[in-house]
């Protein structure tokens, strides 16, 4: 047919606004078109062929060639369509795996150094807990259907979540024993499977945003002035039997500041720590191609600051920083019309600065020094302290020198692609491999500083100082710490896709090897696998997937290496039988699915199969008493040990309802993993060696999840509402714990990770009540000390009186996304929270007097247990010397950690693209977002998520511009 007329159009979307680089293509050929930045295009084609019209985040339309419906193409936003799953993608209407999945539009509003943090809230079966906000360490843990996942980087086992989101196409959770079959012994704790973008063909889109914000830290509990501590340090004295330290006139001297250097009262949460700290992020990265090159390439730089006040006198910096500079460029060219070669490059060099004696340990001092308990200074630059401090803590923070922390990272993947057309339409192979190298070198810059304990003699009244340590040279580093791994990947993929009639057939193989080295003493880690996987849909109704892995490890002994792992899938879309043919009105698709997979976890250890001997104590021999070295046996091998292993059921449906505005996606989940890795609780320890682990443990996790998005549009404005809820329970179904005389003492049958401890039952009010009930082992309690359950009814408060603190029942967490745009306001809230939650409150953050009656007191110690305050009092009463017996783990310091966050929201506008376009832009969008901005929840002293952190959480307010050329 010829193409002799030449047709011009424009392609917008909704509001009209112009899209460019929209695909134009000649149904059947390889004649294209972009459009321009003002979405025009032209092309020459036959009258009443198809054009095919695409962009990503559009529905992709067809239209005839005709002048009049080719002069104003309008595509509407749409839902991504696909799943993009282990080693390829797949339609949504036809995956019968069980995951979830969250976008780059999504992943991009964060303002956080590290990927964990951006997904909270946004993933089904994904539990995110916050628990640092130092920036060099800030990562949240991640628990997938109650065990930790792993991280897949483009197919490959590498953790490098610390990376700019505007590198992520995608992240996806794969949950159920099907999606992670092709990963042998490394699929049973589930994966979360990162992917980087690529080129698209269109032209050049060249995109630099720049952002900066403030951080400041949340959760944090104000101490008590001198005074006030004073006055409770007197009570703990005479609670105790001793008489008070300090007199009304030491008390009021601490109140009204009158003797600085004798009574004291620093704030030294306001003396070591900014109120907030900086945080910026600068990305710049290209992306387009042609039909035979697409490249993405991305540079990212940020720079997070800590909440350390520094010194001027210091020529270095001693305040925590985290810095990282990367660069990813992923290109793909086609060699030939059948051959495609990819390659991808990803360097990132991070950079962590902090005190010479670290954060955590500046931190842990500050929970345990009160206000009084030295003068910042005595004299001039002298720094004062005390015979029970010692260290001052400003010098702690400026004058210790520094630790810096360097990261290196290079990864180099190159791909061949090549398609079998020509011998069987529908027939491919591709090799991949893989190199990825690591450096970690951590260089400690410490110094001593000298301290001065002031001293007035009580008769003259002279002053002399008492000096504790010497003012040191930051000298060459006193210890460098360096660690290189290595980790190599190659595989070998095929696959045959084919449709005929009412049939469609996806077959797939794969057989790859991974060898790892962490360290440069440590043999290999290698992992061998071979797996095949076939998709069936007859007439897009009757679904089934099937897959089987051959995996083996070095580190099992020979003979014990190699296992099978197969998973199937089944599904049924009802949607698409006759019989719902009066649904389709409002019932857009409605499949039901169900897995059975069989999954291994390689928790194996170093060769623990082999028996091992190293130095031991030295011993005399002989007449002249020379000293031998001597041998000692390591742990007892375990020639049998083996994998973990899962047996992973899901059983859910989706469904698309009133014209795929609302999309609903349900899972019941019910996995059981036994030959769990453990050392049994009967070994006698007269063997006098340490005894394996042995295949033994048994648990079960399971639990439901929801996800239901509703999106739609008034005229100009657009909206969407998104939530996913989720259940996680565990049992510990076999657990060879030692012999227990009460069944409440039993580990077996309790949650995994259960707490034991006393069940409290409030406070003893009276001397004779205390005496009246069951005694303590090894103490007299008496009124204001908790009183606990005498579970045995013996009299006594012992071991045998511990049992499971926590509830049984499954932990709940949530998460909400609202969005809405009108013309070029956007607006996007995420809310985020967990119920059912308990946290044990104690330490130093929570404890009066911690440290040996040296520690800081805090507000909710001012709730403690008098005579006067018996029917109110929400703590025990404060001692020093008989502290332990309330300060045991009990049901009192159990708390309830449920919490509601508004975890993120982010406000932007977009420039009209009528003025952008004279400027030869083609977007301008300005925008203010936030992380972490408000909690509710009954923990209201302490942040619910980092209340065991030393280092408090941060609450992110930032803003920036994205411009795209």
């Amino acid at each position: 047919m010829s193409q002799n007329i030449k047709f011009k159009g424009k392609v917008a979307d909704p509001q009209g606004s112009p899209l460019s680089d929209v695909l134009i293509t000649l149904e059947g050929t390889e004649v294209t078109a972009i459009t321009d930045r003002l979405g025009a295009f032209e092309i020459k084609a036959s009258a009443g062929q198809v054009l095919v019209v695409t962009l990503d985040g559009y529905t992709t339309v067809k239209v005839q060639a005709d002048a009049k419906a080719v002069s104003n193409i309008v595509l509407k936003t749409s839902i991504k369509n696909h799943f993009d799953l282990l080693y390829g993608t797949i339609d949504r209407s036809k995956n019968l795996q069980s995951v979830s999945q969250v976008e780059n539009v999504d992943l991009v509003k964060a303002p956080v150094n590290n990927l964990r943090n951006a997904m909270t809230g946004r993933l089904t079966g994904l539990y995110i807990l916050g628990s640092t906000g130092n920036p060099i360490f800030d990562a949240s843990t991640l628990t997938l259907r109650g065990t930790t996942p792993s991280i897949m980087i483009d197919g490959v086992f590498r953790d490098y979540l610390s990376m700019a989101p505007e590198e992520i196409e995608s992240i996806t959770v794969l949950k159920d024993g099907l999606s992670t079959a092709l990963l042998g012994q490394r699929g049973a704790n589930g994966i979360v499977s990162v992917k980087t973008r690529k080129g698209s063909i269109g032209k050049l889109e060249v995109s630099l945003k720049a952002q900066a914000g403030v951080q400041t830290p949340i959760g944090f509990q104000k101490p008590l002035e001198a005074s006030q501590w004073a006055i409770l340090f007197n009570e703990a004295m005479v609670n105790d039997g001793s008489a008070p330290v300090y007199t009304n006139a030491d008390i009021e001297a601490y109140k009204n500041g009158s003797d600085p250097l004798g009574h004291p009262n620093v704030n030294w949460f306001n003396t070591l720590l900014e109120p907030n700290s900086a945080y910026s992020r600068y990305n710049l990265y290209a992306s387009g191609g042609t039909r035979s090159a697409r490249y993405f390439t991305s540079v990212d730089y940020l720079s997070n600051d800590g909440l350390f006040k520094t010194d001027a006198v210091n020529p270095y910096n001693t305040n925590t920083n985290f810095t990282r500079a990367a660069i990813r460029s992923n290109v793909e060219a086609d060699l030939n019309k059948s051959l495609t070669l990819g390659l991808g490059i990803f360097a990132r060099v991070q950079s962590g600065n902090e005190p010479g004696t670290s954060s955590d340990n500046i931190f842990t001092a500050l929970y345990n020094t009160p206000n009084n308990a030295y003068p910042e200074f005595v004299r001039a630059d002298s720094l004062g302290t005390s015979a029970d401090y010692q260290n001052n803590l400003w010098g702690l923070s400026t004058r210790s020198g520094y630790t810096q922390r360097y990261n290196r990272d290079l990864s180099f993947d190159v791909s061949l692609r090549k398609s079998l057309d020509e011998v069987t339409k529908g027939l491919w192979v591709k090799a991949s491999g893989t190199y990825n190298t690591t450096l970690q070198e951590i260089t400690n810059r410490n110094k001593t500083y000298a301290a001065y304990q002031r001293i007035v003699n009580p008769t003259t009244s002279a002053v002399t100082y008492q000096q504790y340590a010497s003012n040191g040279q930051l000298g060459n580093p006193s210890a460098i710490v360096s660690t290189i791994s290595r980790n190599i990947y190659f595989d070998f993929m095929a696959g045959y896709d084919k449709t005929w009639d009412d049939h469609e057939l996806n077959l797939f193989m794969i057989a790859n090897t991974q060898s790892v080295v962490s360290g440069a003493s440590n043999l290999p880690y290698n992992y061998n696998l071979i797996g095949t996987r076939a998709n069936y849909a007859y007439k897009n109704k009757y679904l089934a997937e099937l897959a089987i892995s051959y995996s083996g490890h070095n580190m099992y002994a020979p003979g014990n290496r190699y296992g099978f792992f197969p998973a199937v899938g089944l599904g049924w879309v009802l949607s698409e039988e006759r019989f719902m043919e009066n649904a389709k009105v409002w019932l857009n698709n409605f499949k039901i699915r169900g897995t059975y997979g069989h999954n291994g976890n390689n928790n194996v250890g170093y060769y623990v199969y082999n028996q091992y001997y190293g130095s031991g104590s030295g011993y005399m021999i002989g007449s002249g008493a020379t000293t031998v070295s001597g041998i000692t046996m390591g742990s007892l091998a375990n020639p049998n040990i083996s994998w973990e292993k899962a047996n992973k059921f899901n059983i859910g449906f989706d469904a698309a309802l009133v014209d795929n505005k609302i999309s609903v996606s349900f899972d019941y989940y019910n996995n059981k993993y036994y030959d769990l890795a453990q050392v049994r609780g009967k070994n006698s320890a007269l063997l006098g060696d340490d005894f394996p682990n042995e295949n033994i443990g048994k648990r079960r996790y399971y639990g439901l999840e929801l996800d239901v998005t509703y999106q739609g549009k008034v005229n100009e404005f657009n909206y969407f509402i998104s939530g996913n809820f989720s259940t996680q329970n565990s049992k510990l179904t076999y657990f060879d714990e030692v012999n227990q005389p009460y069944e409440w003492m039993w580990r077996t049958g309790q949650r995994v990770g259960q707490t034991f401890g006393y069940l409290a039952d409030g406070f003893y009010n009276t001397d004779a009540e205390a005496a009246a009930n069951a005694s303590t082992e090894g103490y007299v309690p008496r009124a204001g000390d908790i009183k606990y359950v005498d579970l045995n009814k013996d009299g006594v408060i012992n071991f045998l009186d511990q049992t499971s603190l926590l509830s049984n029942k499954p932990l709940y967490f949530y998460g909400a996304n609202l969005g809405l745009s009108w013309k070029g306001f956007d607006v996007s809230v995420l809310l985020q929270g967990a119920a059912n939650r308990r946290a044990n409150i104690s330490g130093n953050t929570a404890f009066a007097f911690s440290n040996n009656g040296k520690g800081q007191a805090w507000p909710i110690n001012m709730e403690r247990w008098t005579p006067e305050t018996a029917n109110t009092a929400e703590y025990p009463r404060l001692s020093i010397s008989n502290s332990s017996h309330s300060q045991a783990l009990s049901s009192f310091w159990i708390k309830r950690a449920d919490y509601l966050r508004l975890k993120n929201a982010e406000i932007g506008y977009t420039l009209p693209r009528a003025f952008t376009s004279k400027i030869k832009l083609s977007m301008i969008r300005f925008f203010v977002n936030g992380q972490n901005l408000l909690t509710s929840s009954m923990l209201d002293y302490q942040d619910p998520e980092g209340y065991s952190a030393l280092y408090p959480m941060q609450r992110v307010i930032n803003g920036g511009i994205n411009v795209k050329f």
